[in-house]
């Protein structure tokens, strides 16, 4: 399967939070989950808590069901807790750390740049968006890249 490409705002109130790295917009005034039935108060079982909060991981970092899962076998098999490892292996993505050093708005705008050429890693050019980087890689946009309206209304005015 493909990533998500649906409405976020509608996965953002179906989770039940605001998820910065799939959209800038705010839940509002609809802070309740979508759908004819959303504004009745549901109790969740462990199981239900469990899944919620793996699907914010998926949506947030814009993985597929078949990445979180390779991610979460490497991580269990890494020493030490799981969930720290699952997440340092997510941090390390090329698309989060475009996103994280301010060059995208959102997650997903970071994977479109890494997509199109606008990134270079050690000074090539990447379009792998889940490329694992290591501390001392170099990152940087290319000269076209700075030049996109959207990196430079987000690297103007940091978060």
């Amino acid at each position: 399967m493909s990533r998500y490409t649906g409405p976020r705002l509608k996965v953002m109130r179906a989770l039940g939070t605001e998820l910065p790295g799939l959209s800038r917009k705010p839940l509002g005034e609809r802070n309740y989950p979508p759908g004819q039935h959303g504004q009745r108060p549901k109790r969740k079982s462990g199981f239900g808590v469990q899944l919620i909060e793996k699907q914010k991981l998926r949506f947030n970092y814009g993985l597929g069901e078949k990445q979180i899962q390779r991610l979460f076998r490497e991580a269990k098999r890494d020493r030490g807790p799981t969930g720290d490892k699952l997440l340092e292996l997510l941090e390390r993505r090329l698309d989060n750390f475009v996103f994280r050093a301010g060059f995208a708005p959102t997650a997903v705008a970071a994977r479109q740049l890494v997509r199109h050429k606008h990134v270079l890693l050690n000074g090539r050019s990447v379009n792998i968006p889940s490329i694992r980087i290591k501390p001392g890689d170099r990152i940087q946009l290319t000269e076209r890249g700075r030049r996109i309206p959207f990196v430079v209304e987000t690297i103007g005015e940091p978060r």
